[in-house]
């Protein structure tokens, strides 16, 4: 079967993408939701240089434009990039704001950052193990790397198993898979990374229905810390490079 390449996807998606995915009153919970985990993963760091890997439109760029010295933000498609360079060029900091287009398996940064982010990325690389190694090698020694993933060992694991069979995504014509935590933490401690912390959500299509939207907050905010986050439907992790 033959997927969209990311690149591809990526172009074409790039007009539409925030739209499809963020403004429904669903997808406007998530976003919320996904910008504050972010916000907590750094409200303690101090490091100068921060990188985002697959940045795409621009999503979390306000966060690390108010947090850090200097971001550097990393994609595929020059498309996404172009959308991020229009969302934040009337910003007042702006000119510390830096774009690289550059495939992520194989970025062209060594031992530059204090922080590197891959958010709602990872699934759709193929070749995810070179991401994690791309990011450690990027990173200072002590630095921090935060990255999400879909979980399959989760409340959502019929969708998980079907979409790792078919390896794409369950409504796009794009490559797709989801991992288990303890998958990921195996590659991460195989890399050099220490896990520090992770949190889970509970993540709903954008189609959901509004009167579902209040119990299934509920059920989001009891994802979110201890033991159960590692069970959540999207796992965000941070660790440390060692």
């Amino acid at each position: 079967m033959k997927f969209d390449t990311i690149f591809d996807f990526y172009q074409r998606e790039a007009d539409n993408y925030d739209n499809r995915r963020w403004s429904s009153p669903a997808g406007i919970i998530v976003n919320v939701v996904q910008l504050k985990i972010v916000e907590d993963f750094t409200s303690d760091l101090s490091c100068r240089k921060c990188l985002e890997i697959g940045a795409g439109t621009g999503r979390f760029t306000r966060v690390l434009l108010e947090k850090f010295t200097e971001i550097t933000a990393c994609d595929i498609s020059d498309a996404m990039l172009d959308k991020l360079r229009s969302r934040w060029k009337s910003h007042p900091r702006y000119q510390f704001l830096h774009m690289v287009q550059s495939d992520v398996t194989n970025m062209p940064f060594n031992l530059e950052f204090g922080i590197v982010l891959c958010i709602n990325a990872l699934s759709h690389i193929f070749k995810f193990k070179d991401v994690i190694a791309s990011a450690h090698k990027a990173l200072e020694t002590n630095g921090i790397f935060l990255l999400n993933i879909p979980n399959y060992l989760s409340l959502y694991l019929p969708f998980g198993l079907f979409v790792n069979f078919r390896k794409k995504s369950l409504t796009r014509n794009v490559y797709t898979r989801w991992y288990s935590f303890r998958e990921i933490k195996r590659v991460m401690e195989e890399v050099g990374f220490r896990l520090e912390e992770v949190k889970g959500q509970l993540h709903f299509p954008t189609w959901t229905p509004s009167f579902l939207l209040p119990l299934l907050k509920i059920i989001d905010k009891n994802f979110r810390n201890g033991l159960r986050a590692r069970f959540a439907p999207i796992v965000f992790i941070k660790a440390r490079k060692i």
